[in-house]
């Protein structure tokens, strides 16, 4: 075993093993009201091999994480908690692969800083004990950027191919990377001197998004004539950036949203999904377009909320905290309103709440002054340049399609171990000003020991 691989080892081992202590620490896992639904449409895999919900094929909720979730079933081992120490499994091989990524392409000292950087964060934590999409999606994230930095290092044509296979299970799990290959081809464009080269890797990529993402959309075609990938973005985009945006008197947001539910669950008895997908669409660009003012107003509350909400007291929740962890409760206990025990939580939750935010906007900031410098110094060479400008365009596209009025930390993990890789270098700069930063190759060799 190579002192490499004894160093990920590690890195995996006391990243499991510290997520694993906040398992058994927990008194349960976290199910939501999407958890049971994921939970259901997984029983149906599980059971009778169908996606489908009340006997209709389901294309509201993409199958990627109930499959997952129904592995357990087949396997005989399911169990909430099983469930949860094998999803922080996932997050310990992510977080290797980010400290990989981030030694390759800069140095030790920045892949380190991306390491803790991802330990640290309690949002991953939090995710790692719910029944949620986002741990399977973020594994899957890091290892399409692994593969796409190992095919362009290495240009083995498998390894293209793994690439849009890993982008087309993204969109199955959730839907938001629906168009996330299209970055990946304009990179691809760029990462060779040769077009026709150029071409054939983005036209290999493109073969492995077809199998999973096209397969998807064949099925949907089948069942209901139409090729699309799900109608929940419709109903995002009418239930809450509409109604955030429209201003009735006498309504609150939260009335609104109600409504607008109801509006939708009564469409579903008349209209197909896809007849639902195109008239709600239809509506929600109507009033959006209406309401400019409104529409950005909603963005900028959204792209705000995105940064500032708190994973660290969702996971003071989930450890069993005896008082909510809100704003509002832990400024009560601070008062002593809810005696000794309450006062201790509460110091310790704005402890947490502060340094998480803290460590966010830090990391914002450095990545925000590092994405141009990494791209400007590495236009001369076309596979670096190339693997950079697909993770700025996958970490900026992530970014604007989570800001809005469901913006929480939830939508903030999607896109943060792509924040935390440009964050690192120039952090590492700042803890060490005097060192030479300058990128190293897409091959460097590896640490000595």
């Amino acid at each position: 075993m190579t002192s490499g691989t004894r160093g990920c080892l590690f890195l995996f081992t006391a990243f499991w093993l510290s997520r694993c202590a906040l398992i058994a620490i927990a008194p349960h896992a976290l199910v939501s009201s999407d958890s049971r639904e994921y939970l259901l449409l997984a029983q149906s895999l599980a059971e009778r091999f169908e996606f489908a919900r009340a006997s209709a094929p389901e294309t509201f909720r993409t199958p990627g994480y109930s499959l997952f979730l129904a592995l357990f079933h087949w396997l005989g081992v399911f169990h909430l908690k099983i469930i949860a120490v094998v999803q922080a499994a996932l997050s310990a091989f992510a977080s290797v692969m980010l400290f990989e990524l981030a030694r390759r392409l800069f140095n030790a000292r920045a892949a380190w800083i991306a390491w803790l950087l991802y330990w640290l964060n309690p949002g991953s934590a939090v995710l790692s004990l719910s029944l949620l999409s986002e741990t399977l999606f973020v594994f899957i994230l890091i290892s399409s950027l692994w593969f796409l930095h190992e095919a362009l290092q290495q240009g083995s044509r498998w390894r293209y191919v793994a690439l849009g296979f890993l982008l087309g299970a993204l969109t199955l799990v959730r839907p938001i990377a629906v168009w996330l290959f299209l970055p990946a081809v304009f990179c691809l464009w760029l990462s060779h001197s040769s077009r026709r080269a150029a071409l054939r890797r983005a036209a290999l990529m493109l073969l492995g998004v077809a199998l999973l993402q096209g397969g998807w959309l064949a099925r949907n075609a089948a069942h209901y004539g139409e090729w699309y990938v799900s109608e929940l973005p419709a109903a995002l985009l009418y239930v809450y950036w509409a109604q955030a945006a429209s201003t009735p008197a006498g309504d609150t947001v939260d009335e609104r949203v109600e409504n607008a539910w109801s509006e939708w669950n009564q469409a579903s008895q008349t209209l197909t999904p896809p007849a639902m997908r195109r008239e709600f669409t239809r509506h929600a660009i109507e009033i959006l377009w209406a309401r400019p003012l409104s529409t950005a107003a909603v963005f900028a509350h959204g792209f705000a909320r995105l940064w500032i909400d708190s994973g660290s007291t969702r996971l003071l929740e989930a450890l069993n905290a005896p008082t909510p962890m809100s704003l509002t409760s832990i400024l009560a206990a601070l008062r002593f309103e809810q005696g000794a025990s309450g006062l201790i939580w509460a110091i310790g939750g704005l402890t947490a709440r502060l340094f998480e935010l803290m460590m966010t906007l830090l990391t914002l900031i450095a990545a925000s002054i590092s994405v141009p410098r990494l791209l400007r110094s590495s236009h001369t060479e076309r596979a670096r340049f190339a693997f950079l400008a697909f993770a700025a365009l996958a970490l900026i596209y992530l970014v604007i399609l989570s800001s809005g009025p469901m913006s929480n930390f939830r939508f903030r993990e999607q896109a943060l171990p792509l924040l935390i890789l440009f964050a690192a270098p120039e952090l590492a700069r700042w803890v060490n000003p005097m060192r030479n930063m300058k990128p190293e190759t897409m091959n460097p060799p590896a640490p000595s020991t």
